[in-house]
């Protein structure tokens, strides 16, 4: 779909993906939250929509409740790639039930996850990454950078726990990262403790995609929020998902919440 035709429709409805993730990640432990869970299922449905790569790579599997999402979203020929040092059977065996994707068990220290051999073919290929590991910021920063050689084009970088009071070297490692690869890559959304890091040649697209649908979309899955955009591109321009505020979906600037810098 071009991208001029896909930017004057309404926003993937809360259809077949997202109904089956919850029907199989009901019963699932984990600490994936609904707004998270409802931007992950609009970020992913678009990147279908605007035919992304398909592959996937999460580094943190735990119980496998977040990879299972991105799962329900890939179709047959397409790989999730799961890192972890414990096995991952379990969510192994879920993703394959899915009937579409494949699902590849990497059960190592992600610092040695780029010298796999399996995962070669991957490199540059994966559009959607999530980063859930060892949350030290010497992990998180590795891991970050092993991301880096995943993504591909128009992907996304999802790194759990930012802002999380609980792990604040987490969110010191993000801010980092941005810092010393810059102009490469910026921060496009936060929120729910989760950052969504995106190529800067691609910050364009998804500041619009959240700014024309990502409102309506997670009211549709049931999850009400205020998005915020305090400040212009030129200084982050982030996104931002906090608790209903005025009944709005969106507030811009403070000295004016109707307008949203650009």
């Amino acid at each position: 779909m071009a991208l001029g035709t896909f930017f004057r429709t309404t926003p993937p409805q809360v259809e077949a993906p997202l109904a089956r993730y919850r029907s199989l990640a009901s019963d699932i432990e984990g600490f994936f939250q609904d707004g998270a869970i409802a931007c992950w299922d609009y970020l992913l449905a678009t990147q279908t929509a605007m035919a992304v790569p398909g592959h996937a790579l999460e580094i943190g599997v735990y119980r496998g409740k977040s990879a299972l999402l991105a799962a329900c979203h890939m179709k047959a020929g397409e790989t999730i790639i799961l890192n972890d040092i414990s096995p991952v059977d379990d969510t192994v065996a879920k993703v394959q039930s899915l009937g579409g994707p494949d699902a590849l068990s990497v059960i190592v220290k992600s610092t040695s996850l780029l010298h796999q051999p399996q995962v070669a073919p991957f490199f540059g290929a994966a559009r959607w990454i999530h980063i859930d590991g060892d949350h030290t910021a010497a992990a998180a920063t590795n891991d970050l950078h092993v991301a880096e050689r995943f993504l591909a084009e128009r992907g996304v970088i999802c790194v759990d726990d930012f802002f999380n009071p609980r792990y604040p070297q987490v969110t010191a490692a993000v801010y980092h990262f941005l810092r010393d690869r810059q102009p490469l890559y910026r921060m496009v959304l936060c929120g729910e403790r989760k950052a969504y890091i995106v190529r800067a040649a691609d910050f364009d697209i998804y500041e619009s995609l959240v700014r024309k649908f990502l409102a309506a979309h997670l009211r549709g899955c049931g999850f009400v929020c205020t998005i915020h955009k305090s400040t212009d591109s030129a200084d982050y321009g982030c996104y931002s998902i906090g608790p209903r505020e005025n009944d709005r979906d969106y507030i811009g600037l403070d000295q004016d919440h109707d307008r949203l810098p650009v």
